[in-house]
C-alpha cells in the first residue's frame, strides 16, 4: 500500500472533518477506526448543533451561555473561535450532502433550544438523528475521495515518538499488526464514558486516545470534569438510552413518583438548568425518594411527539413505554468528558506531530460543564483546525517518514476491555456525588488493578481530588468554599505514576 501524509484516529466528527479538510488540499489520509465507521458518539448524537444563523442570535450570545455553563472556566479564546466558525462548518457540512430539518413554508433551517441556550439556535437532523444524519453524510464524502482510505476495525495500540515528535501509529486489524508513518497525526477518538458503570456511550468510548497521547508524552487536563447526562432510559434490563436534551428544550418536564413538578425546588431555570444541575436535582431527589424520576412530553402533543422524536420514541416503544402518551422512567448516566488531551486553540498538543480534536481533546472550550449542543460543533470547527495546523507544519519537516507496512514484530491488543471492576468504582467513587473519602478509596481500588485504564480512572480522580471547590459538573459533598476555583489541573504520565503509587 501506498504511504499516507497524515494519520487521523477516530472516523466521527472530528476525525472525518480533518480527514475531509486535508483531502480537499490533495493529501492522502488513513483513517482508523476502532469499530465499523458508524459507531461513533457523533452517529448516536440525537439533538443536533448549536450555531448562530438566526438574526436575533449573535456570537456574543453563544459565547455567553457558552461561558455561563462552563462557570467561566472555559478558555474565552477557545470559545470565540468556536462560535464564529459554526455558520461556515455548518455550510460545508450541507455542501457535504448533511440535509437539516427545515421549515415546508419558508425552506429556512428549523431552530429549536435546549438547556442553557438564551435562545432558539439548535439545528437538527430527522427530528432526533442529527448525528446519524450528519455521519453518513461525512462517511459518504470521505468514502467518495482516493484521497481517503477509511479502515474499520483497526485498533491503535501506540503512537510511535521520539524525542518529543509523534511520526506514526501500531495498530492491529483482524489479528494482523501494522505500522504507518506520516507527517502528523490527529487523535479523534472520542471520549471515555464506558469507563463508567452508566453511560450513554457506545463501546468505542473508553478513553484509549487519553492513553495513547499520555504515553506518548502529551498532557491532560480538566479531567475531573465528566458530564452526567441527566436523562437517559431507566427501565430495568435496559441499556441507558439516551433521552435527547431537547426534549426539555421542546418543554419536556421531570416528575417525581408522586407525579409533582420538582425541579423548582432545585433551581430556576427548572428544566431547562445546566446539565450538571439538573443532574444531581435528580440524584437527589431520587435520593430523598426513594423512587424513580420520570420524564414527561405527552402533554405536547401525541402528533408533535412521534415527529419531533421518531427514534426516541420507537426506542421507547421497545421498551413498553409509549412517550406520546406517558411519562418515561429517568437517571443521569455519564456523558460527556470536557476533559482531555490538553491542546492549544490550534489543536496542537504538547507533542510535536501529534493534534487533537472533539471530545478526547481539551482547548478549554467548555470549561467545567459543556453547554447542550456544542460537542458536534466543537468536533467540526476543531477537527477543520487540526487539519490546517498538521498541514502547516508539515511544510517545515525534513524528509518526513511516510511509510506503510504489515509488522511481522509480536503485536496483541494491550487495552483488551474495561475490567467491569473499574466501571462499578469510578461509578460508586467518582460520579456525580464526590468527596476525599469516596475518591481515596477508588484509588486504592484501581491502583491495584492492572490495565491500562486504571490510568485513565487515575487520572479522572486526580483532578477531583485536587480540585477542593464544588463547580460544574464536578460536586463535592465536602467542598471547601473558600478553595480557589479558577485553576485548571493538568497531568502528564510521570505525574499520575507517582499519584498512582501513593495508593498502592
Amino acid at each position: 500500500m501506498e504511504p499516507f501524509d497524515f494519520i487521523v484516529l477516530g472516523g466521527g466528527g472530528a476525525g472525518l472533518t480533518a480527514a475531509l479538510t486535508l483531502a480537499e488540499e490533495g493529501c492522502r489520509v488513513l483513517v482508523l477506526n476502532k469499530s465499523f465507521h458508524k459507531e461513533t458518539n457523533t452517529n448516536y448524537a440525537q439533538g443536533g448543533v448549536a450555531v448562530v444563523l438566526d438574526p436575533s442570535d449573535s456570537f456574543k450570545l453563544h459565547l455567553e451561555d457558552t461561558l455561563n455553563a462552563g462557570a467561566h472556566l472555559n478558555n474565552r479564546s477557545a470559545v470565540e473561535y468556536l462560535v464564529r466558525s459554526g455558520p461556515g462548518l455548518i455550510q460545508k457540512l450541507i455542501d457535504w450532502g448533511a440535509c437539516f430539518d427545515r421549515d415546508e413554508a419558508t425552506g429556512g433551517l428549523l431552530l429549536t433550544r435546549e438547556a442553557a441556550h438564551s435562545l432558539n439556535r439548535i439545528i437538527h437532523a430527522n427530528g432526533d438523528a442529527t448525528g446519524h444524519e450528519i455521519q453518513r453524510a461525512m462517511t459518504a464524502r470521505a468514502a467518495a475521495m482516493d484521497e481517503i482510505t477509511l479502515w474499520e476495525n483497526a485498533r491503535a495500540m501506540e503512537l510511535l515518538h521520539h524525542d518529543n515528535h509523534v511520526y506514526g501509529v501500531r495498530f492491529i486489524k483482524d489479528g494482523k499488526g501494522y505500522q504507518a508513518t506520516a507527517k502528523g497525526v490527529i487523535l479523534a477518538t472520542g471520549g471515555l464514558g464506558r469507563i463508567y458503570g452508566l453511560t450513554t456511550n457506545p463501546d468505542v468510548a473508553a478513553g484509549d486516545g487519553i492513553i495513547l497521547a499520555l504515553q506518548a508524552g502529551a498532557h491532560v487536563a480538566d479531567m475531573e470534569f465528566v458530564q452526567f447526562h441527566p436523562t437517559a432510559l431507566n427501565i430495568d434490563g435496559c441499556p441507558p438510552f439516551l433521552l435527547s436534551e431537547s426534549m426539555r428544550g421542546e418543554g419536556g418536564i421531570l416528575l417525581n413518583h408522586a407525579g409533582e413538578r420538582f425541579m423548582e425546588r432545585y433551581n430556576p431555570m427548572l428544566e431547562l438548568a445546566p446539565r450538571d444541575v439538573v443532574s444531581r436535582s435528580i440524584h437527589f431527589e431520587m435520593e430523598k425518594t426513594g423512587q424513580k424520576i420520570s420524564l414527561q412530553v405527552s402533554h405536547l402533543g401525541e402528533e408533535f411527539v412521534q415527529k419531533r422524536f421518531p427514534t426516541i420514541y420507537e426506542t421507547c416503544l421497545q421498551y413498553g413505554v409509549d412517550i406520546s402518551r406517558e411519562p418515561v422512567p429517568v437517571s443521569p448516566a455519564a456523558h460527556y468528558a470536557m476533559g482531555g488531551v490538553l491542546t492549544d486553540i490550534t489543536a496542537r498538543t504538547h507533542v510535536s506531530g501529534l493534534y487533537a480534536a472533539g471530545e478526547v481533546a481539551c482547548a478549554g472550550v467548555h470549561g467545567a460543564n459543556r453547554l447542550a449542543s456544542n460537542s458536534i460543533l466543537e468536533g467540526l470547527v476543531f477537527g477543520q483546525r487540526a487539519a490546517i495546523s498538521a498541514l502547516e507544519d508539515s511544510y517545515s519537516l525534513q524528509n518526513p517518514l511516510r511509510d506503510f507496512q504489515e509488522d511481522h514484530s509480536p503485536i496483541s491488543d494491550t487495552f483488551g476491555s474495561i475490567p467491569a471492576d473499574l466501571q462499578k468504582t469510578m461509578w460508586k467513587k467518582a460520579g456525580i456525588i464526590r468527596s476525599r473519602e469516596l475518591l481515596e478509596e477508588g484509588m486504592r481500588t484501581i491502583a491495584a488493578m492492572d490495565t491500562p485504564y486504571a490510568m485513565l480512572g487515575a487520572a479522572i480522580m486526580n483532578g477531583a481530588l485536587r480540585r477542593r471547590k464544588n463547580i460544574g459538573a464536578h460536586y463535592r459533598i465536602d467542598s471547601l468554599e473558600s478553595a480557589s476555583d479558577s485553576m485548571q489541573y493538568q497531568a502528564d504520565l510521570k505525574t499520575l505514576k507517582r499519584f498512582m503509587d501513593r495508593y498502592r
